[in-house]
């Protein structure tokens, strides 16, 4: 696992993924990940419910090996005060504050961003770019996430939203729709991780679909490049294990471009780091 910083035995920080399906947590210490944890999110209980949980869940650790909490939630956040502004699929956190009330009943230091940004920094950090200054990390799941990396810092923009290309409108809807397991949902009717079975098998609409993915996600990319220019680019995300589906598609897409040049230069990869999300939010406590 490679590094951008330097950890010592009493750096131990405690990352936190919060999911709308899961909750998943470890420390981060020595440069390694310890004590995974995951336990469902309590999405549609009370706000005083998912906040307890997350202290019960944070219990559970012994807390001499960590001095800090990173959270990564799937929201914008006001990162000012760490409120979450808004937040996906689970409705009852809107307009709270999860950093207050963890640091007023822990006594730690709480570093709170968005759920795409931890998983930028986390794949960045600990993954094959670690060495490169541009970077744009792209969660490829349920929805469509992203984050960025200028000069290897984390960049976050106003409330945590930069990277934010989901919402971008394209080819009548938006990017979310094309580049997520959305798009297999409504075109082909299935879900993504059945059509990759499928599509393994050699059924040719399953293939199909993958191509076609390759094509609009493709577009994304090309969007992202005149955008930011980055020198590369990290795919995560449930839907970047099929790779081999839609990683033709995509790149044969890519030569036809209105700057050949930086298509040529772009580096395409696909995140092999376990957990970037629990790492890149205990991360944030080592950025500027």
């Amino acid at each position: 696992m490679k590094l951008k910083f330097k950890m010592k035995k009493n750096q131990g920080i405690l990352g936190i993924d919060i999911g709308g399906t899961n909750i998943k947590s470890g420390i981060l210490t020595e440069n390694k990940l310890k004590d995974i944890k995951s336990f469902p999110t309590p999405a549609f209980q009370s706000k005083e419910i998912i906040f307890q949980s997350i202290l019960d869940l944070i219990s559970s650790y012994n807390h001499e090996e960590f001095h800090g909490i990173g959270i990564g939630v799937p929201g914008l956040i006001e990162l000012s005060t760490g409120t979450i502004l808004s937040i996906n699929n689970i409705p009852m956190l809107e307009n709270s504050n999860l950093k207050n009330y963890l640091e007023t009943h822990t006594k730690l230091s709480v570093k709170i961003d968005n759920d795409a940004n931890c998983f930028v920094l986390g794949a960045y950090k600990f993954g094959a770019f670690c060495d490169m200054k541009h970077i744009v990390g792209i969660s490829l799941g349920t929805g469509l996430g992203s984050g960025i990396i200028i000069n290897k810092t984390l960049y976050q923009g106003v409330n945590a939203a930069a990277g934010e290309w989901s919402a971008i409108p394209y080819n009548g809807k938006t990017f979310e729709d094309y580049c997520s397991s959305k798009f297999f949902v409504r075109e082909y009717r299935q879900s993504a991780d059945y059509l990759a079975t499928l599509a393994i098998n050699g059924e040719k609409h399953a293939l199909e679909a993958f191509q076609q993915f390759g094509v609009h996600l493709a577009e994304l990319i090309k969007y992202v490049s005149y955008t930011l220019s980055p020198e590369g680019i990290i795919l995560g995300g449930s839907i970047s294990q099929s790779h081999q589906l839609f990683m033709g598609s995509l790149i044969d897409q890519l030569k036809i471009s209105q700057y050949p040049s930086l298509m040529e230069k772009l580096k395409i990869n696909i995140s092999d780091v376990q957990e970037p999300g629990i790492l890149g939010a205990a991360a944030l406590h080592f950025e500027k």
